[in-house]
Parts: C-alpha cells; sequence; structure tokens
C-alpha cells in the first residue's frame, strides 16, 4: 500500500516513471513492491517447476523426459533510469514511462533470459558460449531424436553433451519499438 494507505495503481506507475520519479516521498515503497512481486512471480514459478519435476519422478517419468525453462524478456526496474530520461527514451514507448517494464530498452536485464535444459542426452554444466532463443527448437527435436532435414530453423542445435562448440559465434539479434 501506498503512503495513502491505498493499494497501488496502474497511475502511480506512471507518475513514478516520469522525470521526478526519484523526488517522489513514496517511490522507494513502490519500488521496493513492484520488485517484490516481481520476485515472488519468480519463486512462484520456480515452486510449480519443482512439482512438475517431482511429479515425474514418482511417475518414474523423468529417465524419458526432457525438460525445457525459459522466457522471452527479462525486466527493467528503473535500473538506467537517468540514462533513459538523458536519451528521452519515453519516446518509444505509449505510456510516458521511464525506466521500468519490458519492450522499450535493449539493456542485458531485459535481453539475457534463463535458458535451463535438462533429461535424457543433457550433461549437466554451465554453457559458455553464446546461446539464442532460436537454437531451442532445433536443439529439442536433436534431443528427441527427430531429423533437422525435414524442417528449416534459422537456429542451430546447442552442444549439450559438455564438448564446447567449435562454431563460430553467431549473432544473437534484439529488436524492440
Amino acid at each position: 500500500f501506498g503512503v495513502s494507505g491505498r493499494p497501488w495503481s496502474r497511475e502511480d506507475g506512471r507518475r513514478f516513471s516520469k522525470a521526478d520519479a526519484e523526488q517522489a516521498e513514496d517511490f522507494a515503497s513502490y519500488r521496493r513492491e513492484t520488485v517484490a512481486l516481481y520476485d515472488a512471480g519468480i519463486a512462484y514459478a520456480d515452486e510449480v517447476i519443482g512439482r512438475i519435476l517431482e511429479g515425474l519422478e514418482a511417475d518414474r517419468g523423468r529417465s524419458n523426459t526432457v525438460v525445457v525453462v525459459t522466457s522471452d524478456h527479462g525486466e527493467e526496474f528503473w535500473d538506467h533510469l537517468d540514462l533513459e530520461l538523458e536519451l528521452d527514451l519515453h519516446a518509444f514507448w505509449s505510456v510516458d514511462s521511464f525506466g521500468v517494464g519490458h519492450g522499450h530498452t535493449l539493456f542485458p536485464e531485459l535481453i539475457r533470459v534463463p535458458l535451463i535444459i535438462s533429461g535424457r542426452g543433457v550433461r549437466p554444466g554451465i554453457e559458455a558460449a553464446q546461446v539464442r532463443l532460436i537454437d531451442v527448437a532445433p536443439t529439442i527435436l536433436r534431443l528427441a531424436g527427430l531429423s533437422l532435414d525435414d524442417h528449416a530453423f534459422a537456429g542451430v542445435p546447442i552442444a549439450l553433451s559438455g564438448a564446447r562448440s567449435k562454431s563460430r559465434p553467431r549473432p544473437a539479434m534484439s529488436e524492440t519499438a
């Protein structure tokens, strides 16, 4: 709840995203609560994924299952507010907001997303090479033992055997309005 004792509203979000946002008396509270809600969403997704995996284990289905967890974008919580104000980036976003949300900039917290692949044929580890979301579909087909010959993919399968990929780094594209 805000300083006024009423729940935060979408209008508060717009108000705190304008040039005087950091000067607002209750901005710090609004920011903390916004980030806490986002973190709670992540914790809930983690809990649900855990339940799915436990169910697979109980049904002995885990040994023949590949689980893929990813996201299409991250979120920004006023991480670059000063820079966005300086560059007048609100011109590209319809709600006159700065520094919060997604789709308006290409800062790393917006375009670097989780990609977790676990299951048969996947060696545990962290891939240091760049991986792109367009590589996920051909990777899943390869893990399923299907041929990629009949499909036209812009992406390529990710090396999940633990062996380092010897291919050259491939461009990863991101776009915004």
